[in-house]
Order: structure tokens, then C-alpha cells, then sequence
């Protein structure tokens, strides 16, 4: 039986959204961009889907609504300076 391993989890997950923002990238919906929006972009495609798997277990095929709620309500001081906790299944 294999052991849970959330990081390995984390990188395939993270695999995937690069592709989804790679294809967002070369799409109509970014060409209107301002560089300086262009430029965080990335990292706010990181910091969602850190924090929809590491705070509620989250994976891409389960964001929906609620999920982005949740996310939306989180405190604005939250930042991802530091590693995440990962929440156990």
C-alpha cells in the first residue's frame, strides 16, 4: 500500500493548473492584461491553488463556488511566505 504523500500530490496538481495558465496565456482573455497584472498572475494561480488544497483539501476538479468563497474570505494579511500546512486526509 502506498503512503499519502501531500507534496507529490501539490506538484501533480501544480502540473496540471500550469497547463490550464499555460493555454490561459496563449487565450483572448489575456491578450487585455496590463503587464503589471500579466506579471501577478502567476502568483495568484499559485496562491489559489495552494490554498484551496492545502486549507480545504481542495483539488482542481473539485473548485467550484464555495470553494472560491472560502478563499475570498480568508483575511487579507494571508500571504504564502512561509509553507502552507497541509491538511491531512
Amino acid at each position: 500500500m502506498d503512503e499519502y504523500d501531500p507534496q507529490a500530490e501539490m506538484e501533480a496538481i501544480h502540473k496540471q493548473v500550469g497547463g490550464w495558465f499555460d493555454a490561459f496565456v496563449g487565450g483572448p482573455q489575456y491578450q487585455p492584461l496590463t503587464e503589471i497584472q500579466r506579471a501577478k498572475a502567476p502568483g495568484i494561480v499559485r496562491f489559489f491553488t495552494e490554498c484551496s488544497f492545502r486549507h480545504i483539501g481542495a483539488a482542481p476538479e473539485k473548485w467550484n463556488q464555495s470553494v472560491l468563497k472560502y478563499l475570498s474570505s480568508l483575511p487579507s494579511q494571508t500571504r504564502p511566505q512561509r509553507p502552507l500546512p497541509v491538511r491531512q486526509r
